[in-house]
């Protein structure tokens, strides 16, 4: 049934068109920052036309340059970089006093290496690191293999296979890589931890986008989506273009409510591309409710319910009996600017109780 479901899928993406983008035409924070540390010190330098100072040592962050001789030297150098993400050193090295011209500034010192994991994604507010899988979770997928696992993965796509690689992540050393060209899908699918209690549960990913769609107009992503065999019902994680901004948003296509997507109408800034985003959902079908949070905080404009949601108001949003789900990424309309996309997912958890950003 999932081979079939992809196939038909994979059909219904190439045949896109100018009606399916009005139907997605229903209508994103910050980074914390990493303290410096203390500045290393510098020697003075001589006073007969000697060179300036010696370059202050590294402390937490790079250090000052060193004094200023008070021969025709050079200044001296800046301190080197601490060992974590501290600010580069000043260039606090002055010219020599005397001579002909005074000496160059001591050059600043090396930034230290980031604590954040890989370093990706600028400071680390606690989510990244080593990978935090552990048996107590439903499901938990950190991509630290050589490869992707098919036996829990089934590879769907337009054009190049999803590949587990080592050009960044968020936790641990490795994460998939999803490339497509224009409205293509690169997805990985699973039916486990499929059947859940009481049809409800959490989900949480980290996602690197490279970059965003700018054209056409409504351009429509998925990353992660809850599906059922019975009658290819998909609730769907994304976002979509507004002709302005990317915002996240929350849908689904196939129910009874419609093709629709909810968007983000929270305040805050458009989706994040170059950094590693952590995003977390609820689908719970025991009550017809979703939720989304970004980065640890809901955003309550794509809290969805069975009577308040983006669809048919003739009909409600009741959640289908889930027994798959997909991460990835898929693109659905043509013409789109750019025409190539790199997209990266790691640490992908399913729980019974919201699993958060940090575990």
């Amino acid at each position: 049934m999932l081979i079939h479901r992809f196939l038909a899928r994979a059909l219904f993406t190439t045949t896109a068109s100018a009606g399916f983008i009005a139907a997605c035409q229903t209508l994103p924070p910050s980074e914390p920052v990493t303290a410096a540390g203390n500045a290393g010190t510098g020697q003075a330098g001589t006073t007969a036309a000697g060179s300036g100072g010696s370059a202050g040592s590294g402390g937490d962050s790079g250090g000052a340059g060193g004094s200023a001789g008070s021969g025709a030297g050079k200044g001296g150098s800046g301190g080197s970089g601490g060992s974590s993400g501290g600010n580069a050193g000043s260039n606090s090295g002055g010219g020599g006093a005397g001579g002909a011209s005074g000496g160059a500034g001591g050059t600043g010192g090396d930034a230290g290496a980031s604590d954040g994991g890989t370093g990706d994604g600028g400071a680390d507010p606690g989510f990244f690191g080593d990978s935090r899988c552990t048996p107590d979770l439903l499901l938990c997928e950190d991509f630290e293999a050589a490869s992707l696992d098919t036996t829990r993965w089934q590879i769907q796509s337009s054009g190049a296979n999803p590949v587990i690689d080592d050009t960044r992540a968020a936790r641990g050393m490795r994460s998939v890589h999803f490339a497509t060209d224009d409205n293509g899908l690169s997805l990985i699918h699973t039916t486990e931890p499929f059947p859940v209690a009481n049809n409800r549960y959490y989900g949480r990913l980290f996602v690197w986008f490279d970059s965003m769609p700018t054209a056409p107009e409504w351009a429509h992503w998925t990353i992660a989506a809850s599906e059922t065999d019975a009658d290819d019902t998909e609730i769907r994680v994304g976002g979509q273009y507004d002709n302005t901004i990317n915002r996240f948003g929350v849908g689904t296509d196939h129910g009874p409510t419609g093709d629709w997507t909810n968007l983000d109408e929270d305040p805050g800034d458009p989706v994040p591309v170059r950094t590693w985003v952590c995003v977390e959902w609820l689908h719970d079908g025991a009550a017809d409710v979703t939720d989304f949070w970004w980065d640890g905080v809901a955003r309550p404009s794509l809290h969805t319910t069975a009577t308040d949601h983006g669809g048919s108001s003739s009909a409600e949003y009741l959640m289908p009996d889930i027994d798959s789900m997909f991460v990835g990424w898929w693109l659905y309309q043509a013409g789109t600017v750019p025409d190539h996309f790199d997209v990266w997912i790691d640490e992908v958890a399913i729980d019974d109780e919201r699993i958060g950003c940090v575990d």
